[in-house]
């Protein structure tokens, strides 16, 4: 009996050694420029004796103000939790990848060096002092990113996210990807603007939804999300000074998009395949190539600016209780190069004109009919609150 509670307790003891080895604090130690990969390197204690094992997937790392030298990441890591105190040295990643867990990182000082090794994280990222420079490669998270101080520099990489989240602060970056595990809602803080100089994508097979701030998409906005909806009140505006591409969904009502605004001063934005719009569009300036896409407004919405398209659907609710309301600001002429396809159940308001070809022997859009090559109603119910007028 007394064999046996000596055993156990000898294996309790090794178990708990064995777990607080992997699951503590490891802080940097180096006193000059030196590889993570060594024990020496590392302490359970700041400013403590070096030996401790290296930050594996249970331990947070921590730079403090205690030793400024640099940290080079010379293997692939994966840690709980990554901290830079004010006052800390230099982390420099290389091309090895980094895998932050559910701890997500403080980032209150010092300077973060990406490389091109990929970049994950799975807890929240917040930068408050820290100069942080990202990888060249995929920065993807899953959870909440916030830049409050400190600087935030691209380094020609992506940052993807793949789970609801919030992002806050104004930041630039070089490639942006919204592709969602599962359904997503993406939060762009009030008064936060996201800048973006190359390509924007909304990706995957579920809805990604994208609420309250703005994107400042500079590159082509490219839809391969398979989701039929999305959409949301965040703002995308499409203001690059060279050529862009609007590359929408391969079928209609997926990959919605929020509110977009197009502003271009130069340069030349094209049509692509499917655009579907949840939200208003407002063309304020910039020259069209539409090609032979298909803009689909769906759902409440106001239009403004005067443009030509090529081929629209105008969507209404599935529902007759409830009636989506489409409003064309006065003054704005919507021209429609190809076909119109008015269907579902909904509202046209406000002053409405429109330039229909093929030419329409009658100018109200009440007669149109599949007698019209092109041009067609869709079961449902269209209430007209003012008569669309015919213009050559």
């Amino acid at each position: 009996m007394k064999k046996l509670f000596f055993l156990s307790l000898v294996a309790l003891l090794v178990f708990s050694a064995g777990a607080y080895a992997y699951n503590g604090k490891r802080y940097w130690i180096a006193t000059i420029t030196d590889n993570w990969d060594d024990m020496a390197n590392w302490s359970m204690t700041n400013g403590g004796a070096g030996g401790a094992s290296v930050p594996g997937t249970n331990d947070t790392a921590y730079f403090t103000s205690t030793h400024v030298s640099q940290c080079d990441l010379d293997i692939t890591a994966s840690i709980k939790r990554l901290e830079m105190e004010s006052g800390c040295g230099t982390f420099t990643q290389g091309a090895n990848n980094l895998t932050i867990g559910i701890g997500g990182a403080v980032l209150a000082g010092g300077t973060f060096t990406g490389g091109s090794g990929t970049i994950t994280s799975t807890g929240v990222v917040t930068i408050s002092g820290c100069a942080f420079t990202s990888t060249s490669g995929i920065f993807a998270t899953n959870s909440n990113f916030t830049l409050t101080g400190g600087s935030f520099t691209h380094n020609s990489g992506k940052m993807k996210f793949t789970a609801t989240s919030t992002i806050t602060g104004s930041i630039t970056m070089y490639e942006l990807e919204f592709a969602p595990a599962t359904a997503a809602i993406y939060t762009i803080a009030g008064g936060t603007t996201l800048t973006v100089t190359n390509t924007t994508t909304i990706s995957g097979t579920v809805t990604a939804t994208l609420n309250t701030g703005s994107i400042d998409a500079r590159g082509d906005l490219v839809i391969t999300s398979t989701a039929n909806g999305g959409g949301g009140t965040a703002t995308i505006t499409l203001n690059g000074t060279g050529s862009q591409l609007l590359d929408g969904a391969t079928a209609a009502s997926n990959g919605r998009l929020p509110n977009v605004v197009i502003n271009k001063g130069s340069g030349t934005l094209s049509f692509q395949d499917n655009i579907t719009v949840s939200g208003n569009w407002t063309h304020t300036a910039g020259t069209l190539s539409v090609g032979s896409s298909t803009v689909v407004f769906i759902g409440t919405k106001t239009i403004a600016g005067s443009h030509t398209l090529n081929n629209v659907t105008f969507t209404g609710t599935a529902s007759a209780a409830i009636v989506a309301a489409m409003t064309i600001s006065g003054g704005t002429t919507l021209t429609v190069n190809g076909a119109l396809l008015v269907s579902g159940t909904f509202t046209l308001r406000a002053v409405l004109l429109f330039q229909i070809r093929p030419l329409l022997e009658e100018g109200m859009l009440h007669s149109l009919s599949t007698a019209h090559p092109g041009i067609r109603l869709s079961p449902g119910t269209l209430l007209l609150e003012m008569p669309v007028c015919r213009t050559w």
